[in-house]
């Protein structure tokens, strides 16, 4: 017999922060199903902590969490719909700037910091970094300050054209630090100064990833509008300092393609107090850095070592790439040819065991994927999808409904979909 259906207002009421498991910087000593490397919980060993991290997340309310799930081994899973548990699309949604807008989330980054001052730092940063100088963002700001004059912290950061285009459900990278990552994508829509891509990824906290999980399900049983309530309720419960992780940038203001993200830092000027916090650019999660570990030298030869000792993860796409061969940016060009990792120095035993060991390691980085069998941005400007993030969002379902039900998959690197494009 199966329980009666969850009551509606019981879902939307927020889910409290809980307590986070404690976390190391050796990724490969977190483990889940079957000893494999938990995909996410390498994520957050590859983030330090920092401001971003909650310092003291208190439990989870049990009344809370009785009242919207109860225990029982026999819960009735709902027919999963995407747009409503894994990617919103809904313009009524994300076109309403008092549930998620530019201001919100540039404020997240840091506590104490206007929007605009956080934007105009953001737009400048790209043409300061010594490893990548790109000048559309700049020219951006430039723009955007002959409009509404030089103080960025009086700009109208809601009007800009910068627009909402999705919200996305990554419970797929739960681990034991946190039920996955909510996510929020905007791009511009200036008729210059594009393509340029931003993406803002918090972390999801409960007790119990399950229930997260079952939260997310019972979305897809809502109307329109007890739907958009619920949305607003898990937007303003998520969308907050305590659980900012990381920001991603993918931007063609000019050729090529270049992927960043984003971390903010303790700004080292005491002596301006409009910004306590700067960006700066960590090295690029699972993206090797093919012209550093293809050139001779130390580097090359530790890179080597290190994927003989490790091929059946690496192959498996289980393992964290260290940080000393990881960039902290990278570029795509669209229409030349793919240059690969040169694996000559691996031992010929562990290349014939692993025949797609070198294409495995390429595609659990962002360039190599995008290069093949995806364009370079998955949620358009128009908030359409691709067809390659159509497909994950289908193994991403899926993924969902198992962790509805009380399982925990492990989840590889990269695509999760099956029948992907491996680089030539």
């Amino acid at each position: 017999m199966f329980p009666r259906r969850v009551p509606v207002l019981a879902l939307l009421l927020p889910l409290v922060a809980c307590v986070e498991a404690p976390s190391t910087n050796d990724a490969s000593s977190v483990v889940v199903d079957g000893g494999i490397p938990d995909a996410s919980m390498a994520r957050d060993a590859a983030v330090p902590p920092d401001a971003s991290t909650p310092p003291d997340a208190g439990p989870l309310d049990a009344a809370v969490a009785d009242a919207a799930f109860p225990p029982d081994a026999a819960y009735m899973l709902p027919d999963v719909v995407i747009d409503r548990s894994l990617a919103w699309s809904d313009a009524t949604l994300l076109d309403d700037s008092t549930a998620v807008g530019l201001s919100q989330l540039l404020s997240s980054m840091c506590d104490g910091v206007s929007p605009g001052v956080m934007l105009d730092h953001w737009l400048r940063k790209f043409g300061t970094t010594a490893h990548s100088e790109r000048f559309g963002p700049v020219l951006l700001a430039d723009e955007i300050a002959s409009q509404h004059g030089p103080d960025p912290s009086a700009w109208p950061v809601d009007t800009l054209p910068i627009e909402i285009t999705g919200v996305h459900n990554r419970i797929d990278l739960q681990s034991q630090a946190h039920c996955g990552e909510f996510r929020v994508s905007a791009a511009s829509v200036h008729p210059i100064y594009r393509p340029l891509h931003f993406i803002w990824l918090f972390r999801m906290e409960g007790t119990d990833c399950t229930q997260v999980a079952r939260r997310w399900a019972e979305l897809s049983t809502l109307d329109d509008q007890a739907f958009r309530t619920a949305a607003r309720a898990m937007l303003l419960e998520h969308l907050t300092t305590s659980r900012f992780l990381i920001a991603e940038t993918v931007e063609f203001t000019v050729s090529p393609w270049e992927w960043r993200q984003w971390r903010p830092q303790p700004n080292p000027d005491v002596n301006d107090p409009s910004l306590p916090c700067v960006l700066e650019n960590p090295p690029l999660f699972q993206q090797v850095d093919r012209d550093s570990v293809n050139a001779p030298g130390a580097t090359r030869d530790a890179f080597l070592a290190f994927v003989e000792n490790n091929a059946d993860a690496l192959d498996a796409r289980t393992l964290l790439i260290p940080e000393e061969f990881r960039a902290p940016s990278i570029r795509a060009a669209q229409g030349v040819p793919w240059v690969p990792l040169d694996l000559t120095g691996v031992s010929e035993s562990t290349l014939q065991a692993h025949p797609t060991l070198r294409q495995n390691l390429e595609m659990v980085g962002c360039a190599a994927c995008h290069a093949t069998d995806a364009p370079f941005v998955q949620t358009a400007e128009d908030r359409t999808r691709s067809p390659f993030y159509t497909r994950e969002l289908e193994a991403r379902r899926d993924l969902l409904r198992r962790y509805a039900l009380g399982e925990r998959p492990s989840v590889p690197f990269g695509p999760l979909q099956t029948g992907y494009v491996l680089p030539p």
